[in-house]
């Protein structure tokens, strides 16, 4: 859907937490429906990246 495999950009981010114990039950539904709609991890997770550098050039 977004492309290959590879990243097109980097992006630095904070590592990442190993736990979801601190998200709420809530949280974890809205994380899970966003990852299907995308399509999978590897596609949330540029989309995110995505949108982190769009935020950057307001």
């Amino acid at each position: 859907m977004l492309g290959s495999d590879r990243p097109c950009f980097k992006i630095p981010s904070a590592p990442a937490k190993s736990s979801t114990a601190s998200l709420t039950p809530t949280q974890l539904v809205a994380v899970r429906q966003f990852v299907s709609r995308v399509g999978g991890l590897e596609n949330a997770r540029r989309s995110l990246e995505m949108l982190a550098l769009l935020s950057r050039t307001v």
